[in-house]
């Protein structure tokens, strides 16, 4: 039987990676089953979507228990890098679940945490940070186009700066 991670004992940071690949296992593979249904050809495709959506919903708790279990555990610069990890996959799951008001509080709390984490690191590894912030900007548009419809590019900064200082 498998033992389960929790406080009590992990007491290594391999523990930690346990929940990493436990979480961004369950994410790649709802990203899968969401892609095939997207694409396959027959139209009851309801139980690939419904699949999908339990693995994000899986892939959004496991994220939530690795927060729950680093605490104390990293140092307060790792333990932001994971709220900021914890926000991006919840608001994957709660965009599939059509929740975009939460969705998009969730991006723009990952999105600040990473801008800031791009600033301190070198070069190199700003770039991956970067990029995560170019992935989470497509998905802060995607929220606010479903929350407010179409609006210009003006009127959407607008809107994403209010919400930016509503966190």
């Amino acid at each position: 039987m498998k033992k389960a991670v929790t406080v009590e004992n992990a007491l290594d940071v391999k523990y930690l990676h346990i929940l990493v690949f436990k979480t961004e296992g369950h994410w790649a593979c709802g990203q899968s089953q969401k892609a095939l249904a997207a694409k396959e050809e027959n139209h009851d495709n309801s139980r690939l979507k419904f699949h999908a959506k339990k693995r994000f919903r899986l892939a959004s708790l496991a994220a939530k228990e690795l927060r729950k279990v680093a605490e104390g555990r990293l140092d307060q610069y790792s333990q932001v890098e994971v709220e900021a990890y914890v926000a991006y996959i919840s608001a994957n799951f709660l965009i599939e679940e059509k929740k975009f008001a939460d969705a998009l509080d969730n991006l723009i709390k990952a999105k600040i945490v990473y801008e800031k984490i791009a600033h301190y690191k070198d070069a190199i590894e700003a770039v991956i940070y970067e990029e995560k912030v170019a992935q989470i900007d497509t998905l802060i548009r995607l929220c606010s186009f479903n929350l407010n419809g179409m609006l210009d590019k003006k009127k959407e900064d607008e809107f994403i700066a209010k919400r930016m200082q509503g966190n």
